[in-house]
This record gives structure tokens, sequence and C-alpha cells, in this order.
């Protein structure tokens, strides 16, 4: 007969498993926090520097992102994003927008039209505000790279 302490570490042990604590980088699960946090190791593009609007009047390239923080194609994005934004954040303006949230967020109203449904999905615009580059689902890094190299000035 079980004794009441192996009972429990076993509903424990059915706990765990069933939660999202064993979620990782290659899966649909939510782990509780931000995938530019627990992947892309970079919090600070949680927080953008400016809207998209504010960017075409600084002239200012900027590279829209929309993710969702439970898509396991968002969080094999993130560290691509998160790479490129260490390297271009002077010249860039880097918007990553969680698609769950975007509803609450009305200073993005110009980056919301951009918005598809679709998650990972990759804007980048030039300093004037064209739209220059779009990428859905998970991109080489080399490709968008390449992309947001072309909207640098040097």
């Amino acid at each position: 007969m079980p004794s009441a302490r192996g009972f429990v570490l076993g509903l424990l042990s059915l706990a765990l498993l069933s939660s999202g604590a064993l979620a990782g980088q290659n899966d649909d699960f939510y782990e509780g926090n931000n995938i530019f946090i627990l992947y892309g190791g970079n919090g600070a593009i949680i927080q953008p520097r400016a809207t998209l609007e504010e960017s075409r009047k600084r002239q200012q390239p900027v590279v829209l992102f929309f993710y969702a923080n439970d898509s396991r194609d968002a969080k094999q994005m993130s560290p691509i994003i998160s790479q490129l934004q260490v390297v271009y954040e002077k010249q860039v303006n880097f918007i990553a927008i969680n698609a769950d949230a975007l509803a609450n967020l009305p200073e993005q109203r110009e980056a919301r039209k951009y918005y598809q449904g679709k998650v990972p999905h990759t804007f980048i615009f030039d300093g004037t505000g064209k739209l220059t580059y779009e990428g859905l689902g998970v991109r080489p890094n080399t490709e968008v790279k390449a992309a947001l190299k072309a909207v640098v000035r040097k």
C-alpha cells in the first residue's frame, strides 16, 4: 500500500509535468515570461524606444516584429531579432509587439495596421517609412540581416 508521502509526491510530479514548467524553445507552451528574456537573452527589446510613427518622423529605420509568447516559431526567432538589435540598436528602432497584447497598446496604432494574425511576422522599414522586407515564420538570420543592412545608413 503506497504511503501518503509517496502519493503526494506523485501528485506533485504529475502537476509539474502537466504545467508549462517543461516548456521550451521548441514547443508552443507559455513559460510565464517574455520570450526575449527567456530565449533572446535581451529584455531591453521588450520596451521599444519609439513607435513606428515616431520612427518615421525621425527618419529612422525600423524592425517591427510581431510575436506570441506561446509560439514555437516566435521563440526560435527571438534570438535572431535580439542579436540584430544588439548590433544595430543605435541606428534602427526595434519594435517587438506581443500580438496577444496588441489591443492594449493604443500607442502602437500605426504598427497595428501591419498585424495579419500570424506570428512571428517581421517587417523592416527604411528611414522614409517604406516597407522593404516582410518575413513570415522563422526566417534565416542571414536573410533578415541582409534586409536590415540594406536600410541602415552608412
